[in-house]
C-alpha cells in the first residue's frame, strides 16, 4: 500500500511517526549496526527446543520453560475501528471496523491514522489489527537463552516448543543480557493473517 499523504499537523517526534506508520503497515524497527525496517510475516529463523532454554535456572527447578497466559475474553476489545483520510473522497476522514465474533466484550479500540487509504485498504487494517488484538491475548515468555543465541534480534521469528511438543509460531520483541543470560520477550506471530483481502462497500 502506498502511502498517499500523511497529515502531520504539528512539530512531533520522528519516533511518534514512525509508530502510526508501524500501526498501518505492519512492520518493526530494529536498531542493531544501522536502523532496520522489517516487514512482519517473514519466515522462521530459529528453532528453540526445551534443551536450548532455561539457561542460568537451575533446571529441575526451573518451572515453565515457555511461560504461557491468557486474557479473559471480556478484556479483548471486541471491535477495531481505523480512522483514516479516504483518497477516494476528497480526502474526508472515515472509518472502517472490524468486529470479533461471538464475544461477550464490549469494547471498541478506535486507531486514529492520518493517513490517506482507498476504503478497502482500511479495511485491511482493520481486519488484521483484530486479530492481532487476540493474538496479544496470549502472552509467552520471557524465555532465557545461553549467548549461543547471541545473533537473535528483535523483530526475529522463531518456533518455539514445549516440553510437551507443542510448537509457537513467534516474535522477539526485547532482549535483555543478565549475567550471561538472554532474557527474550515474545509475541505470539502469524503471517496469513497479514493476507487479508478486504471487501467493503
Amino acid at each position: 500500500i502506498p502511502v498517499r499523504a500523511f497529515a502531520v499537523s504539528q512539530v512531533t517526534p520522528a519516533r511518534q511517526v514512525i509508530e502510526t506508520l508501524m500501526d498501518a503497515y505492519f512492520f518493526t524497527v530494529v536498531e542493531s549496526d544501522t536502523l532496520k525496517f522489517v516487514l512482519r510475516g517473514g519466515p522462521v529463523r530459529a528453532s528453540l527446543y526445551p534443551a536450548s532454554m532455561g539457561a542460568g535456572q537451575d533446571q529441575a527447578d526451573a518451572g515453565e520453560l515457555v511461560p504461557l497466559s491468557l486474557k479473559g475474553d471480556t478484556e479483548i476489545p471486541t471491535q477495531v475501528a481505523i480512522v483514516y483520510a479516504d483518497a477516494d473522497n476528497d480526502y474526508q476522514s472515515a472509518t472502517e471496523y472490524s468486529d470479533r465474533i461471538l464475544s461477550e466484550a464490549t469494547g471498541v479500540a478506535n486507531v486514529q491514522l492520518p493517513i490517506a487509504f482507498k476504503p478497502a485498504e482500511a479495511k485491511r487494517i482493520a481486519d488484521i489489527s483484530i486479530y492481532d488484538l487476540i493474538l496479544l491475548g496470549k502472552t509467552i515468555g520471557p524465555i532465557r537463552l545461553s549467548n549461543r543465541w547471541s545473533h537473535l534480534q528483535p523483530s526475529d521469528v522463531l518456533q518455539v516448543y514445549d516440553r510437551e511438543g507443542n510448537s509457537f509460531r513467534v516474535r522477539v520483541t526485547k532482549i535483555a543480557d543478565d549475567g550471561g543470560v538472554r532474557v527474550v520477550e515474545l509475541v505470539f506471530d502469524s503471517a496469513h493473517i497479514l493476507q487479508s483481502a478486504a471487501m467493503t462497500d
